[in-house]
């Protein structure tokens, strides 16, 4: 959606990591929350369970938000320190490059 030009800004990490959850941060208005429920069954190991959804245009909604938006920031850098580069900020040659 970012090479359309329907999204301005993408942010997208991986980690070698299986996590126990998810969330996915939609400027300072959206917030959804999830699961990861174990499936050995499917490919991956995991599948998704129900999503929580937190708007910004509330006090309690908009503080959580930037809770989990600093949160974020933080653990970001803490894995750029520890875990290496994040593939997906690689120019697209060099991350294909990266992953074979």
């Amino acid at each position: 959606m970012q090479k359309e030009g329907r999204v301005g800004a993408l942010t997208i990490r991986s980690y070698d990591f299986l996590p126990m959850e998810y969330e996915c941060i939609f400027d300072n208005d959206l917030l959804l929350l999830g699961l990861y429920e174990s499936d050995p069954g499917d490919s991956l190991g995991v599948r998704v369970g129900s999503v929580t959804m937190v708007e910004g245009n509330t006090l309690e909604g908009q503080r959580m938000i930037d809770e989990y938006q600093s949160r974020y920031d933080k653990f970001f850098k803490v894995c750029a320190a520890h875990h290496g580069p994040n593939l997906y900020e690689q120019s697209e040659a060099r991350r294909d490059d990266a992953i074979g």
